[in-house]
């Protein structure tokens, strides 16, 4: 589930995005893409008795102007309406948008700048597990069991994998851990699992040496990461350590459904979160408040204090995009057309507009690549349901009037 001590904003690109995810205002002249595409292809309309059009063995069909059969024309051609889900638990809620993202690119949203590549992606792990084992007494880890909260696909577990004895990871997302099992491969001392997302009940009290995460916590709602302190102190043994990433500076705090964007904690926080989990802080931590992406190590010392609020697990989380998700989204599909990946790219982009209906750039760059791809009906049907979601957005109706005229 991201960033590195040397490239901190790895695990989902987040630092600075946060004055630059706003959804731009788009230009009159951005629709002039669309037209481009729309007339450099006029031999792509390949479609009988223009401008009515035979799909899928189905009855006639005409391309249509207005938003009033939308929804009518997917119909008749069997495609999927988008679906729209109703509130879920927070546990659900990062499940269902992790499996999502692992589905899409598993290794775009564990190591945002090194996915494009075996070598890349292992070396990140590699780099991640020095920096670990040097906060460590490496004459001792040799004997360990150890556990990794938001292992994703086990980009860091498997260069340790070599240093201890044992190891165990947790995610939230069933299609990580899935996925897991391949670069895992051959690294007999590992073992993933899926966890509840919020708690690490498949465990037994004092199971572990130690206990640690890399750019998970800072992804997790706060309340989250207090439950999973408490818990890492329970499967710790007596004087277990506890190692994590955690982002110091000015504090944020993201919706609770957000299940990317960063929380970024003050340093008399990170220790109050310890202090109240049963741990003492054995990193040097200085008060004053610098931004910056930091390991902290804390040992077990007391029992944890009772949590005070657990209402925050039955709360409702409305499926709605979170401005980063849908920031990285359209990053990872211009990857994709760059590299080729024209389908991936595609499908990408129409998934975070079905989600997102405020990315007018991502949408009108969405009809462009399929007009260019000689899929005008669904470029129709995305230009209809732009329209309908924003009625007053002229570029879009000149660029639905414009691809109906060249049907004529």
């Amino acid at each position: 589930m991201r960033l590195i001590q040397p490239k901190p904003m790895t695990r989902a690109c987040a630092r600075g995005c946060a004055e630059t995810l706003r959804p731009l205002p788009v230009r009159d002249e951005d629709a002039h893409h669309v037209e481009l595409a729309v007339h450099s292809h006029p031999s792509f309309w390949e479609i009988p008795q223009s401008p009515t059009v035979v799909s899928r063995g189905r009855a006639p069909k005409r391309l249509c102007g207005g938003t009033s059969c939308a929804e009518s024309c997917r119909w008749k051609r069997g495609l999927k309406l988008p679906v729209k889900r109703g509130p879920v638990d927070i546990a659900s809620k990062m499940r269902q948008d992790w499996n999502r993202r692992a589905s899409q690119n598993a290794r775009f949203w564990i190591a945002t700048d090194d996915f494009r590549s075996d070598e890349a992606f292992a070396d990140s792990g590699e780099e991640t597990a020095r920096s670990l084992l040097e906060l460590l007494p490496r004459d001792q880890v040799e004997g360990w069991c150890a556990l990794e909260i938001g292992c994703g696909i086990g980009r860091v577990l498997r260069p340790l994998s070599r240093s201890f004895a044992e190891l165990r990871g947790v995610d939230v997302s069933d299609e990580m851990i899935a996925r897991s099992r391949v670069w895992l491969a051959g690294a007999h001392n590992v073992e993933t699992r899926v966890n509840s997302g919020v708690d690490l009940s498949a465990f037994a009290d004092a199971e572990f040496d130690l206990v640690y995460a890399y750019v998970a916590f800072q992804h997790m709602p706060r309340p989250v990461v207090a439950s999973y302190l408490r818990e890492s102190n329970r499967v710790l043994s007596a004087g277990g350590r506890l190692a994590f990433q955690m982002q110091l500076g000015v504090p944020t705090d993201p919706p609770l459904d957000d299940t990317i964007s960063l929380r970024v904690y003050r340093p008399d926080e990170v220790r109050a979160l310890l202090s109240d989990a049963g741990f003492s802080l054995r990193t040097e931590l200085q008060p004053e408040l610098v931004e910056s992406s930091r390991w902290f190590v804390a040992q077990k010392c007391a029992p944890p204090t009772a949590e005070s609020d657990r209402l925050w697990r039955d709360a409702p989380c409305p499926d709605r995009a979170s401005p980063l998700d849908s920031h990285l989204q359209s990053l990872l599909a211009r990857d994709c057309f760059e590299r080729g990946e024209t389908g991936e790219a595609i499908t990408i982009l129409q998934r975070l507009v079905e989600c997102d209906r405020s990315q007018l750039e991502a949408w009108l760059t969405l009809v462009s690549h399929l007009v260019e791809h000689r899929r005008p009906l669904e470029a129709h049907d995305s230009l209809e349901d732009l329209i309908a979601a924003h009625p007053h957005y002229e570029p879009a109706r000149r660029c639905l009037a414009d691809l109906v005229r060249s049907v004529r």
